[in-house]
């Protein structure tokens, strides 16, 4: 998934210095046949963090359709001489692909956005009237619902089950930002092509 990542930034990434890139060519192409559209920022996963390969696949679950109609139009030409398009269309357009993508988006919403939170606001937590005892029933939580997934691997795809992990411990402060998340995701984003598109939303 990272390599796939890599080549999605080269190819839609608007300041990619690749010669074969089409940011500006496909912002141009969303805006006129999909004007308002939702569109994901390109994330890119050069750095040390290691959550970076599932924030970039949710761009590449939630861009697919776009993401594979503009190559499918690009390369349908009789002079479509381009080996990044297509070697890219091909892995969008898989199976395996979009099941991967989709399995790295949820892992990203469910546990390491809210577990990212809560690690980043330890020391506010720990001061406020919340107990710290919340940050390791967070921990004990995502222990038993892997051990749970481990069992039955099609829970990952339960999303009454996968929500319900972190959210018990009753942070409000939590819920507002999932909240706040989720409002990113679910609204339009096509006008934000004009910032830096190496970085998430």
């Amino acid at each position: 998934m990272k390599n796939v990542l890599h080549v999605l930034d080269k190819c839609f990434s608007l300041p990619a210095n690749y010669p074969k890139r089409n940011g500006a060519e496909f912002k141009h192409w969303a805006k006129r046949f999909h004007p308002g559209g939702p569109l994901y920022l390109v994330q890119r996963t050069t750095g040390a963090r290691h959550d970076m390969v599932l924030e970039g696949s949710v761009t590449a679950y939630i861009n697919a359709w776009l993401y594979k109609e503009f190559l499918d139009e690009g390369l349908s030409t009789l002079d479509a001489r381009n080996i990044l398009q297509e070697n890219l269309f091909i892995t969008l357009t898989s199976v395996q692909m979009a099941s991967l993508s989709r399995f790295f988006a949820v892992l990203c919403y469910t546990i390491s956005v809210p577990m990212r939170w809560l690690a980043g606001k330890s020391h506010s937590l720990s001061l406020g009237t919340t107990h710290p005892k919340k940050k390791n029933t967070a921990i004990d939580r995502l222990f038993d619902a892997l051990s749970e997934i481990e069992r039955d691997g099609k829970k990952i795809l339960d999303e009454e089950f996968m929500m319900n992990i972190i959210d018990p411990l009753n942070l409000p402060p939590l819920d507002d930002c999932m909240k706040f998340v989720f409002e990113i995701i679910k609204s339009p984003t096509t006008n934000r092509n004009d910032c830096d598109s190496k970085h998430s939303i």
